[in-house]
């Protein structure tokens, strides 16, 4: 692939393809990308700029071209140029177009542009396009109008991002995708304050109506105000496209499609019977409703060859507990299921509607992949932990996100009844977030359960703010980790208040120290958890003994990390390094911290990529020398 990131490098594309053979540029490089990006001096490109590109590119079968914000003689002349150079790339296969917003040169030059070159690509089977500059109704004429010479066309790839205009010509883009009948993946986003509304979906629909051998389709409709009709205008498209086998549909913020355009949505999905992939978003404030909710699941009740499914209900859809109780009423018939993801928040389902939805799991005997995520729906009281009867035998990746429910140890303890009996699992992602007060005992629970869980590769545990696992909690995490030999990645956040101590650190050093397989670790523990010099240290002493680590992410005081930065020396496989310091020491102390720290980070002789995220402190310090390459972000 050859890559022009700045026009200066335009005048010597000549050159570098004249030194490609033939029968090298054929086997060895195929594609070509060419990005226009905004210049502080304006450079006019050659006057046979794409002679020797077009000499080189007869059997050239993949092109993307990313125009950003740019200079006109550049952009303009670049356009005309290569819309004459189409007319050579017969070949052609795939095509990715983005066009980025222009302050120096307007829409209509380029999308004439497209027009021109569109008509020579006869043999086209991959096309991306995304814009994110403003499209006026003549604008999406040319873009469209030859679509038309598309019929071989197998995947289609459209993006208007935010505010691109393109409610002024989307009649043109239904009318196009009409002749796509040959068609296997289509991915449509309309970015948000478009104002398609209904009409705009309608439009579509005529379109996407014709699709029947479509297989895979992402349709994103983000903040459109498409309301109930638009809902039930794609509804009408969908329920036709019955070789569906991948399907993922996002209703973005503030559609307000109702209940009613969700129940039209569940009767165009209970035709789609051959899919085996279903994605449904419904973002905030669609007040979908429990009826709505309710259709939606009877829908997906009916697609008895379902293996992957994800649904995720945002704030303000009101589905309460009965629709949460439908969603789990969905699954008795699926039985095929191998993935589930559940997201919903804010949507008060409590306590009964939890319950519901864990009881359809039991009717998934083939689950392997399962994700929970729940953000303050008032289930304090639901347990949990009977999410994972009758998985034992087959889970194997779990996440279970629990936000603002207030579950306390109560809950915390039968959720780590449960997690214990999932021996079989080997990916386990848990954060329990700020305001479910779990405290030590809680968090000891989870630490046992973790603990019986031998077979994990991947854990990621993180406690959010003000849980109080104090001491006792944080040794019941460290004794945990000594049993999971086969541990390869470990996110390990502890958030503020936590008050785990010097004592809780030293109980996790020596858990730490133990986890002689893994290679890739991401520790946080921010203020307020007391764990003082002893702490830190017994953590850096524990660290240098990972002697596989190739992969680090720190998060701690710039006093920690002074601390901690004496693991560095011993860890030669460290190849990639990332350093988020809370500065919240006075100037002195930071400028006795910071060359201590670098000079120890130096002795990682197998280090390439060093980031810091405060590199207004770490810049003068840091001597590219030491490093092959360093990252400041």
């Amino acid at each position: 692939m050859l890559i022009i990131e700045n026009s200066t490098y335009l005048n010597f594309i000549d050159q570098k393809f004249a030194t490609i053979s033939q029968e090298n540029f054929y086997y060895d490089t195929r594609n070509i990308r060419i990005i226009i990006k905004n210049q502080a001096q304006t450079q006019i490109l050659p006057h046979d700029f794409g002679v020797g590109l077009v000499s080189q590119c007869q059997n050239l079968e993949e092109l993307s071209i990313q125009i950003n914000e740019n200079q006109e003689k550049q952009a303009q002349f670049f356009m005309e140029e290569f819309s004459n150079m189409c007319q050579h790339l017969s070949s052609l296969k795939v095509l990715k177009m983005f066009i980025g917003k222009n302050n120096k040169i307007n829409s209509s030059q380029i999308c004439e542009s497209i027009c021109n070159y569109f008509q020579y690509l006869k043999s086209l089977q991959c096309l991306e396009l995304v814009v994110m500059d403003s499209l006026n109704k003549q604008n999406c004429f040319h873009l469209f109008k030859n679509f038309k010479n598309f019929q071989s066309l197998q995947r289609l790839t459209l993006k208007f991002i935010e505010q691109s205009e393109i409610m002024q010509g989307i009649a043109y883009m239904g009318e196009a995708l009409k002749y796509l009948t040959e068609l296997k993946q289509l991915q449509i986003h309309i970015g948000k304050k478009n104002c398609i509304n209904a009409s705009g979906i309608k439009h579509l629909q005529e379109g996407i109506s014709h699709m029947e051998k479509l297989n895979e389709l992402e349709l994103i409709i983000d903040d459109n105000d498409i309301r109930q009709d638009g809902a039930i205008y794609l509804s009408q498209s969908l329920g036709k496209l019955i070789n569906l086998v991948t399907l993922k549909l996002c209703i973005g913020s503030s559609n307000k499609i109702e209940s009613q355009g969700a129940i039209s949505l569940g009767q165009a999905i209970r035709n789609l019977s051959n899919l085996k992939s279903l994605t449904i978003q419904i973002k905030d404030r669609n007040y979908i409703n429990q009826d709505g909710a309710q259709g939606i699941s009877e829908g997906i009740g009916r697609l008895h060859l379902l293996e992957n499914l994800e649904i995720s209900i945002s704030v303000a859809n009101n589905i309460l507990t009965q629709g949460a109780i439908s969603i789990g009423d969905s699954f008795k018939s699926l039985r095929n299921l191998k993935r589930v993801q559940i997201a919903i928040n804010s949507n008060l389902i409590g306590q009964e509607g939890l319950e519901g939805i864990i009881q359809g799991f039991r009717y998934l005997p083939n689950l392997q992949d399962l994700s929970l995520i729940l953000h303050y729906n008032h289930i304090s009281k639901a347990n949990i932990g009977q999410s994972f009867q009758n998985l034992q035998q087959n889970l194997k990746f779990l996440k279970l996100f629990i936000y603002q429910n207030n579950i306390k140890q109560e809950g915390a303890t039968k959720l780590g009844e449960g997690l214990k009996n999932l021996v079989n699992l080997e990916c386990l992602e848990l954060m329990i977030s700020t305001s479910n007060n779990i405290d030590s005992i809680g968090a000891s629970k989870i630490g046992e359960a973790i603990q019986a869980l031998t077979k994990l590769k991947k854990l990621s545990l993180q406690i959010g703010i003000g849980n109080n696992i104090g001491i006792e909690g944080s040794i019941a995490i460290g004794k945990a980790l000594k049993q999971l030999y086969s541990l390869q990645e470990l996110k390990l956040h502890i958030e503020v208040d936590n008050n785990i101590g010097k004592e809780g650190a030293q109980g996790l050093s020596q858990g730490l120290a133990n986890l002689q397989n893994l290679q890739i670790l991401d520790l946080q523990i921010r203020e307020n958890n007391n764990i003082e010099k002893e702490g830190s240290s017994e953590i850096g002493l524990s660290l240098s003994q990972l002697l596989n680590i190739n992969k680090m992410q720190l998060d701690l005081s710039l006093e920690d990390l002074y601390n901690i930065s004496l693991c560095f020396n011993n860890l030669q496989s460290l190849l990639q390094l990332t350093i988020i310091p809370d500065l919240g020491l006075n100037k002195n102390k930071i400028q006795d911290s910071v060359p201590f720290i670098t000079n120890q980070i130096a002795k990682a002789k197998s280090l390439k990529y060093l980031t810091f995220k405060n590199s207004k402190l770490f810049l003068p310090k840091i001597q590219k020398k030491i490093l092959k390459l360093v990252t400041l972000n």
